[in-house]
């Protein structure tokens, strides 16, 4: 229940000063304003406490400010001095007379008056007139400032909103291309899938953030090609959760995208349909399968050699740039890249990572104990002395391959592999990767599924008896639309069943044929030229039994015009 004011015991008077502004008045009626007798206390209950009234654009002290503003006289109380009906100091000076005390009118007293009057003088209002001026001018451009930085915060939200938009617009949360992503993919392009799911994914089934660093492959140039290839070749699709700031968008149209972006602020997902977790999950075992040792053709063997060099050289001059650093010696991949790009190029083709990593451990002693015992040597000669010496420890592993020592074991606590690597030698190779040495790695990816490959590719072409029959007695097809099909093929990007194999040349042998038509029809007609080039798509076959390159051409151009293979036709 609220507390009840007693009633007054006093009387009080105020007379506002006409020579005061109206502001403050305002201050000095708020000051004398009460409410009652407190019960409890027998004090008197002020409406407001003085440190929530403005008085301080008047005067440092609130009771100046009120005896300026208003006169407040309280008849029933005197002064004890010439015993006229008291004019009031301060709220204190009413609290005083109140209990009894002696207490002076405002004349007696003097002091408020006289500040009082201070106050009011003119050139004390005009010079706080100024002041309240600037104060407002600085106030409304602070408030403008405030505005107008919120106006600018709402924009950049609508403007995010917008291209939020486009951006869900622009990649689908779902995708399903059938497989044709995996099965186009370079091998380089299938690592650093991958790698990019051992090294980002996370439980929510998206691939992120993606960095150039030796969490994916031992170099930021590798990993960013690895990244690179995986992406343009479709093994992961941008998410639409991707906030619009990890793409490049065009100066002069807020909203168009350029189709750049930042690999490590957008959100990459496994192409498929349904559950991400899942997806991400079946497109890993994909990927698995892909990288088999024994479906491989010869190129991605050859391209796996040299990606598994590439790594140990990468991975041997990580390793000498963090032990160096670890002696508190320059990095010496700073000042000497290309020259320790060299050695370790060298060694990476003869030796296992882990021997290579004991010659960058020796050369990184040498030159501390060069350095310690040499005072006059700075450190970064230090670092040019460890890098010679790395090349004079690789010379001599070369000349005398018994002198090596046990191989060094990963530092999987300070320093561990890369994924790609991992990716390399533990998923694809099934090796060790500080152990297996390159002589074992090219004698595991020896011979290639190629030949059956190539072979089986020519059994799945039609036999051109068939084929040169059906355009001969077939009156439905022109000679244009022979020619038309015929550019149709040439621009068709083929899907290759292995190196060399009849698709390989598809493009080209229509291209050919297509130019042979155009030198023909004018002189032998649409029907003789279509014949003629017809049987001269025997020359594209590289054998009668090998990469039957023509035939699969002529097969293809004759579909167009409506031709059915005989068991095809069977089931119609």
């Amino acid at each position: 229940m609220p507390r009840v004011a007693d009633p007054i015991d006093f009387e009080l008077i105020l007379t506002p000063n006409p020579e005061a502004p109206e502001g403050l008045r305002v201050v000095a009626e708020q000051y004398w304003e009460f409410e009652g007798i407190d019960p409890d206390t027998d004090e008197i209950w002020w409406t407001r406490k003085t440190s929530v009234i403005d008085y301080k654009p008047w005067s440092g002290t609130a009771y100046y400010a009120a005896a300026a503003g208003v006169q407040a006289l309280s008849p029933t109380f005197a002064c004890s001095n010439c015993e006229k009906p008291l004019t009031l100091s301060s709220r204190q000076t009413l609290a005083d007379a109140r209990r009894g005390s002696s207490v002076q009118c405002r004349n007696c007293n003097g002091t408020v008056n006289d500040r009082s009057a201070a106050i009011l003088n003119p050139n004390a209002l005009a010079k706080r007139a100024r002041r309240l001026e600037d104060e407002r001018v600085s106030r409304d451009a602070y408030e403008a400032k405030i505005a107008e930085r919120q106006q600018a915060r709402e924009q950049e939200q609508r403007l995010v909103e917008a291209r939020r938009n486009v951006v869900e617009a622009e990649y689908p949360a779902e995708l399903d291309d059938g497989g044709n992503a995996l099965a186009n993919a370079t091998l380089r392009a299938k690592v650093g899938a991958l790698a990019a799911i051992h090294a980002f994914e996370t439980p929510s089934g998206l691939v992120y953030p993606v960095k150039y660093d030796a969490t994916l492959a031992p170099s930021f140039e590798t990993s960013r090609e690895l990244f690179v290839a995986a992406f343009r070749a479709k093994l992961f699709l941008i998410h639409p959760t991707s906030a619009p700031s990890a793409f490049v968008w065009d100066d002069e149209d807020p909203l168009a995208m350029t189709g750049s972006f930042y690999p490590e602020q957008a959100r990459f997902v496994a192409p498929g349909e349904g559950l991400l977790t899942r997806r991400l999950e079946d497109h890993s075992s994909g990927l698995r399968s892909a990288l088999d040792v024994e479906s491989l053709w010869s190129t991605d063997r050859r391209d796996l050699i040299a990606l598994s060099v590439e790594l140990v050289a990468d991975e041997a001059i990580r390793y000498f740039s963090y032990f160096m650093m670890s002696l508190n010696l320059p990095d010496p991949a700073v000042a000497h890249l290309e020259t320790l790009r060299s050695h370790t190029a060298k060694a990476a083709t003869k030796f296992p990572l882990g021997q290579i990593y004991r010659m960058a451990w020796s050369s990184s002693r040498d030159a501390l104990a060069a350095h310690e015992r040499n005072r006059g040597m700075s450190k970064d000669n230090a670092a040019t002395h460890a890098v010679n010496r790395f090349g004079q420890w690789v010379q001599r592993a070369l000349d005398n391959p018994d002198s090596l020592g046990e191989p060094f074991n990963e530092d999987t606590l300070n320093l561990p592999l890369s994924a790609a690597t991992d990716i390399v030698f533990r998923v694809v190779l099934g090796m060790q990767p500080m152990r297996a040495t390159p002589s074992e790695v090219i004698d595991a990816l020896g011979g290639s599924p190629d030949q059956q490959l190539r072979r089986e590719c020519d059994w799945r072409i039609p036999e051109r008896t068939g084929l040169i029959e059906w355009l001969r007695t077939d009156q439905s097809w022109t000679g244009q639309a022979f020619r038309e099909a015929l550019e149709r093929v040439a621009d068709e990007q083929p899907s290759l069943c292995a190196p060399g194999c009849a698709h390989e040349r598809a493009s080209t042998v229509a291209y050919q044929c297509g130019q042979a038509y155009d030198r023909m029809v004018s002189r032998l007609g649409e029907q003789d030229s279509t014949l003629a080039v017809a049987e001269s798509t025997l020359i594209g076959n590289k054998s009668p039994y090998d990469g039957l390159t023509g035939n699969l051409v002529l097969a293809k151009v004759l579909v167009e015009l409506g031709w059915v293979a005989v068991d095809e036709a069977g089931e119609e």
